[in-house]
């Protein structure tokens, strides 16, 4: 590990940011844990003169494939099964229309070409995702039978199958229109979990993301997009959870308005969902504040009239 983190200074310093992207996607792919995962983002983040790129989408890529590793854990919960075809595709699909971003643009193709070998999943690699996944450079779909048998059963996509997944895996910014490629993803584990081990690992994964939020992404401006990006998603979780208050605590407290690398339309949906769960939690006080923060003006200078109805709608609520 020293070695690489000597390694990513010179390529720093050189402002090389397709070496640090592979570079950052190897550091994080030997990290044991998420503490140590988490240490080792905390280093990368705080370096000085990091280049934000690599940073942003190392981030993403992390975070999304955790996501993915509880995607059974968090239906089996919710509905009773673990397959749920739509919804990864539901959460992507906000991203990548709210930011706008060219995610793992340059991940996959440059992962690809510096490793060789690449764990099987299921289908993940047989079938082009048209118009969001670009196409796989690879063919290599041979099984990392060590890997694999470490993890299975622990409902912990580790560091190194996301760093193998990212071969694959080469989201861009536009709708997602297939969702066979996700279903395989989160079909990895062959064994049932009952509720008690699929809530423990939906807790980590929480814990995981708070951490992630508070020592890493917080108060860094550059990293706006994955502030808003970690909140929806866990305000998400939480209501499948049916725990609504902290919902809406963990959204509340995002101070939106104020990002200047979020697009307004998003600003004001998330602004918007703010103020629908301070609404169904009667917390009249959180309801008063939220709707002020919301500029009027925008839905009629936009003619954005279905945002302007779910305000008054909310609105109507609160009076």
């Amino acid at each position: 590990m020293e070695a690489l983190l000597e390694k990513e200074r010179e390529l720093r310093l050189n402002k090389d940011d397709a070496g640090m992207q592979v570079l950052m996607l190897e550091i994080v792919s030997m990290c044991q844990n998420d503490s140590e995962l988490i240490t080792y983002l905390k280093i990368l983040s705080r370096r000085k003169a990091q280049l934000r790129v690599p940073l942003k989408k190392t981030i993403q890529s992390v975070f999304l494939c955790k996501r993915m590793s509880i995607d059974g854990d968090l239906n089996l919960i919710v509905t009773g099964s673990e397959k749920t075809p739509n919804e990864l595709t539901k959460f992507l699909n906000f991203y990548c229309r709210s930011f706008d971003l060219k995610t793992f643009d340059q991940v996959g193709n440059s992962v690809g070409n510096n490793q060789e070998k690449s764990f099987e999943s299921g289908n993940v690699g047989e079938k082009t995702i048209q118009g969001s996944v670009g196409t796989n450079n690879s063919s290599s779909t041979n099984q990392n039978t060590n890997s694999n048998n470490s993890l299975e059963g622990s409902g912990y996509i580790s560091s190194l199958k996301t760093h193998h997944l990212l071969k694959d895996l080469n989201i861009s910014n536009t709708e997602l229109k297939d969702t066979k490629h996700f279903q395989n993803l989160c079909a990895k584990e062959d064994e049932k979990r009952d509720n008690e081990k699929a809530l423990n690992r939906i807790e980590g994964f929480i814990n995981f993301s708070m951490q992630l939020l508070s020592e890493i992404v917080e108060g860094k401006f550059h990293l706006e997009e994955e502030r808003v990006l970690i909140t929806i998603i866990l305000k998400d979780i939480f209501e499948k959870l049916k725990r609504p208050v902290d919902a809406m605590e963990i959204i509340f407290d995002v101070p939106v308005e104020t990002f200047s690398s979020i697009k307004e339309n998003t600003k004001i949906e998330y602004q918007l969902e703010i103020l629908r769960l301070c609404v169904i939690n009667f917390d009249w006080t959180k309801c008063e504040l939220a709707s002020k923060k919301i500029r009027k003006s925008y839905f009629k200078q936009n003619n954005h009239k279905i945002a302007e109805t779910n305000f008054y709608k909310l609105m109507v609520g609160v009076c």
